[in-house]
Parts: structure tokens; sequence; C-alpha cells
């Protein structure tokens, strides 16, 4: 499996482009969509899915130009995070002062989801806590934690739709789940492992 990340504005948002024999998957495209755009046709790709792992605006936010741009691309983001899409008061981007919005989803997740890319399975993991709907993505030996998991830190809890509690159990279950070597690419920031988030995460 091949990744590419370009990070987004307008919260540098880690975008992720994984692909394997010609065809990929566009992972929280939230912004910068030509510069996305340019990479995927840069790489020659097919773009399969675009997935999101849950749906704040600055991990939506460029959707319906990757749609435009590449119509057969399906979206894919968990079913009770599906609404979020196109209502910009329950996305929040109302909160940020716009209207952000995407076209709905073609495909609504549920755990334990396998989507197939180039010969790439990524299992879906339901993730809530930062949102209802919130999912990492397990690839091979990497997982894409979107805001839910980041290095030394979690996804915040305290905007409509979070919940504390919810996100521990998560991170519990998660722990149990995952072996040490895997390779974490979280929604903001830098990659780390689950080795380290293990040993110094003080939220694992």
């Amino acid at each position: 499996m091949k990744i590419e990340k370009v990070i987004v504005e307008p919260l540098s948002t880690n975008c992720y482009i994984i692909y394997e024999n010609g065809v990929g998957a566009v992972i929280d495209p939230g912004g910068n969509e030509e510069e996305i755009i340019k990479v995927i046709n840069k790489l020659g790709i097919e773009v399969k899915y675009i997935i999101n792992t849950h749906g704040h605006p600055d991990h939506i936010g460029a959707n319906k130009a990757l749609k435009n741009a590449f119509p057969n691309a399906e979206i894919a983001i968990h079913k009770e995070d599906s609404e979020m899409l196109t209502d910009p008061e329950k996305n929040l981007s109302t909160m940020m002062g716009g209207e952000i919005t995407s076209p709905p989803a073609d495909i609504k997740l549920e755990d334990a989801e396998i989507l197939e890319v180039g010969g790439i399975k990524i299992e879906v993991l339901h993730s809530p806590g930062h949102t209802p709907g919130g999912v990492m993505l397990l690839a091979e030996d990497v997982v894409f934690s979107g805001d839910t998991l980041f290095k030394l830190s979690v996804g915040r809890t305290d905007l409509p739709g979070g919940d504390t509690a919810t996100l521990r159990k998560t991170l519990k279950d998660f722990s149990k789940l995952m072996t040490e070597d895997l390779t974490i690419y979280p929604g903001h920031g830098p990659e780390t492992s689950f080795f380290f988030e293990k040993e110094n995460n003080q939220y694992l």
C-alpha cells in the first residue's frame, strides 16, 4: 500500500491518498481541492472511494470538488455521521462562519465493514466520542485514526456530538485490538505508533 499525505486548510487536516495497482481512495479531503486533485492526477490513479472519518467541515470540505472531478468515486461515511454531509448546522460549519456541504453519502458505513481498493482491504472501526459516527480505518499495518487519536493526544469532545465517556471506551477497546507495531496516521499532526502512544499517551 502506498500513501500520499496532503495537509489541507483551514485547520491543517491530514488528507491521505492511499493506492495500489492504479486504484485508490482519498481519506478526509477537508480543503485545498485543487492540490488534492493535482496529486491524484500526477499519480495517475482511479479514485474508487472518498472516505470521511467523520463529518466535521475540515474533513469533508473538498468532497464536492472531488466528486465532480471523479464522478465514479463513492463517498463513504459512517451512518451516524451521514447527515452531517448535507447539513451545515449538524457538521458545525455554521459555527466556523460558513456553510460547508457535501454530496450525500453513497455508502453509509457500518462497524467492521470492509472496503477494498486495488487489493487493499480497509476495515472500518466505529470509533465514537469525537463525533457519534467517527471511524478509524485499519489497512494492513496502518490505522488512519481521524480525530479519535493523535500523537500524545485525542480528539476533543466539547463540541456538539462529542462525548468524553464514549471516547474513553473507544480508546479502551482500540487498545485491546491493536498490535504494538501499528503505525497511526492521525487526522491532524504527525504520524506515530501504537507502541509509542501506549507508553506515552495519558489517554490510553
